[in-house]
């Protein structure tokens, strides 16, 4: 009787394991370039020369993950570009129909190696670098790309992993 019910009991931790991995696996979001009718991300090129990045989601509620998504695309075009800093002019989200959509606009920049100094220097620079890792919320602020870029590598997710 006591081997039949550790047996049942292994047997139940077994399939609460294998529930949990995959509403886990369902959340997932990945990381990926948009298109028409499919989430990522998205730029366009504003008038007064800033860049807005967008991230959508088809899932309500993603908001942080949608931001973390805007900021490392952000930094991705930086570098692309040749940029050693962006800076965050402003951010928005909102959600509707079971959609979430962050923006992020950023001025792209190339900063002396005194400036940016003075930039990770500034008495608000670490808590808004950890702010936005931790909890994908930015404030305007100037950020080296490459430091805020490593900061939000782990919390994006590749598609095909």
């Amino acid at each position: 009787m006591l081997i039949a019910s550790q047996t049942k009991l292994k047997l139940n931790r077994m399939i609460v394991g294998v529930l949990c991995a995959i509403l886990l696996s369902s959340c997932a979001v990945p990381y990926r370039k948009g298109s028409f009718g499919i989430d990522g991300y998205f730029a366009e090129l504003m008038p007064d020369g800033t860049t807005r990045v967008s991230y959508s989601i088809s899932r309500d509620g993603a908001v942080n993950i949608a931001n973390i998504y805007a900021a490392y695309r952000a930094t991705e075009m930086a570098k692309e570009g040749g940029y050693n800093a962006l800076e965050i002019v402003r951010t928005s989200d909102y959600s509707r129909n079971m959609n979430t959509t962050a923006r992020c606009t950023v001025r792209f920049l190339n900063l002396s190696e005194a400036d940016m100094q003075k930039a990770r220097d500034m008495p608000n620079a670490k808590s808004a670098m950890d702010i936005a890792n931790r909890f994908g919320q930015f404030f305007p602020n100037v950020y080296p790309v490459d430091e805020l870029q490593k900061a939000l590598e782990k919390n994006i997710l590749r598609e095909g992993k």
